[in-house]
């Protein structure tokens, strides 16, 4: 029954969502900005999570270090946008303290390959730029990533 004031729930083609998973080395970073929160050579485990399917949640990007952890979900976007080319996003970022920062905002430039992945693809890459990394202003990144489908 529905009810007068409520909407339908939309339903993704993908449940549960489709991720792969990996690792990701910071290749360069901007200093002072990124001094103590991000260093040349650093791998992180990551979690890579493009759109699919427009009624899915927009593309994100988990990087899990060694003693924090970021996620980065893409602002704005539709239809399929799958966090290639460039954007912006939305982050939260937990310290090594245990402390939370929330809803910090950056941009993204990355280029993916296969430049479109299908629930089908295997494996994926993604390599690029993320700004105001960790919520620290100014701290500009360089990343490449390695992703396996996750079964």
């Amino acid at each position: 029954m529905l009810l007068l004031g409520t909407a339908p729930a939309m339903t993704a083609a993908n449940n549960p969502l489709v991720v792969w998973q990996g690792g990701l080395t910071i290749v360069t970073v901007t200093t002072p900005a990124c001094d103590g929160v991000a260093t040349v050579g650093e791998i992180a485990t990551a979690i890579f999570r493009p759109r699919l399917d427009p009624a899915e949640p927009a593309s994100a990007l988990s990087v899990i270090t060694q003693r924090t952890a970021g996620f980065y979900q893409r602002a704005g976007g539709t239809g399929t946008d799958k966090m290639g080319g460039s954007g912006s996003y939305k982050g939260m970022f937990v310290n090594e303290r245990a402390g939370i920062l929330q809803n910090f905002t950056g941009s993204f430039n990355f280029s993916l390959s296969p430049a479109d992945p299908l629930s089908t693809t295997n494996f994926t890459s993604l390599q690029g730029t993320i700004t105001n990394f960790t919520g620290a202003t100014g701290c500009a990144v360089t990343v490449r990533g390695s992703f396996a489908l996750r079964p």
